[in-house]
């Protein structure tokens, strides 16, 4: 007789398993917990409760699959529709893409049918134009939270030529913030697009495109870390602006930086820092095991940027963009790794060291320096910066 097919695993269930995404209990479960008894004697137990009494149970653990299908959003795992079990809502866009031309946000106004750019960590990019210069510049738009008033408090502190300076702004605090208020925040429009961008539509860098990738990016993280003791916590090819007609690059999208050290209140459920594909060893095993309080460094910007650089010259990412298959490679690199030297017969270990191979020789020694599994190896930007005289 034929067995029938061993059904796959979805895609939370996936998550779950790699420590992605936290397991939701059900009422059964938590009612073992609260009795602190073995289901084979919570039973009988819970045969004789009452239905207000199970209510309860089943309450809280809708909650928790809740709290779960928000985390799997969160961490951009897909739902299948027979696990939701509340309809999808379709979230309302923040502006159209096809806006209409009375729309401003101060002296800027939006560029009608071509105003959409792309979307940051929270907001809209949009493309507007100054009424007066009708120059053609960047807004950052939201009308949900109030996180721009962080970025644009960061960027204040700036002053470096790896990040786009602040032209215009109109945020709204924790404090202040009501409901369906726009903040926005202008920037110059860089026409040519991410990192990313270039190479779906050109090609791998060169190595001088990767030199100045390095370099630059490389200095001004050096400058974040020195200047306001913040990590950018999302350092990705996407969030890299370059253009080719100057070779310059320029580092956006602050929605996931933190100020290290963490907070003492800092909430390790559903803490978002770091695309799967670059987070560093050490930070896949913090959050894995709720403990990211105790590895994240401003190291981890360095391993982030020695993965986008891989990238860049070789137009794929080291480790899997999917969540649990990045973490199992990320988290099997730590283990082989520490304690002691590491186990070069590791998978994720020779992964790493024939990566080395594939960036250009000109920035061979940095790279291998911010891909060094071992935390404490590892050299931080502004080290390299001083090293390399990088300013």
């Amino acid at each position: 007789m034929k067995r029938p097919a061993k059904r796959q695993a979805t895609q939370l269930q996936r998550a779950v398993a790699a420590g992605v995404v936290k397991k939701a209990v059900k009422p059964f479960a938590l009612f073992c917990q609260q009795r602190r008894l073995s289901p084979r004697k919570a039973a009988s137990a819970w045969r004789d409760l009452g239905d207000n009494e199970r209510k309860e149970f089943l309450a809280a653990s809708r909650l928790g699959f809740s709290n779960q299908r928000q985390a799997a959003e969160k961490a951009g795992v897909r739902l299948r529709n027979s696990q939701r079990t509340d309809p999808p809502v379709a979230p309302e866009p923040l502006l159209s893409d096809r806006a209409p031309d009375d729309i401003t946000f101060g002296d800027y106004i939006v560029c009608g049918s071509q105003a959409g750019v792309g979307q940051g960590g929270y907001g809209g990019i949009m493309k507007v134009r100054h009424r007066v210069s009708h120059r053609i510049y960047a807004a950052k738009v939201s009308n949900t939270n109030f996180h721009l008033s962080e970025e644009v408090a960061l960027l204040k502190q700036l002053a470096h030529e790896t990040f786009l300076p602040l032209l215009a702004e109109s945020v709204v605090t924790e404090d202040e913030f009501v409901p369906g208020q726009i903040s926005f925040m202008i920037m110059p429009y860089v026409a040519a697009g991410s990192v990313l961008h270039y190479l779906h539509n050109v090609g791998a860098f060169d190595a001088e495109k990767q030199l100045a990738l390095t370099h630059q990016v490389l200095a001004g993280l050096a400058h974040l870390h020195r200047r306001t003791e913040h990590i950018h916590g999302d350092v990705k090819p996407q969030n890299i602006l370059y253009d080719p007609l100057t070779n310059s690059c320029f580092i956006i999208d602050f929605g996931m930086t933190y100020r290290l050290p963490l907070a003492e209140d800092f909430v390790e459920d559903g803490a978002g820092v770091y695309t799967y594909a670059y987070r560093a060893p050490e930070v896949a095993k913090g959050m894995s095991e709720k403990i990211l309080k105790k590895f994240l460094t401003v190291k981890a910007d360095a391993w982030a940027l020695a993965m986008t650089v891989h990238q860049a010259a070789t137009k794929k990412a080291l480790f899997h963009m999917s969540p649990w298959k990045a973490a199992e490679s990320l988290l099997e690199l730590f283990d082989a790794c520490n304690p002691g030297p590491p186990d070069k017969k590791a998978r994720s270990v020779l992964r790493l060291s024939n990566a080395s191979r594939e960036v250009a020789e000109e920035v061979r020694l940095m790279w291998l320096a911010m891909a060094e599994p071992v935390l404490q190896k590892r050299r931080s930007c502004q080290q390299l910066a001083e090293e390399h005289g990088l300013r």
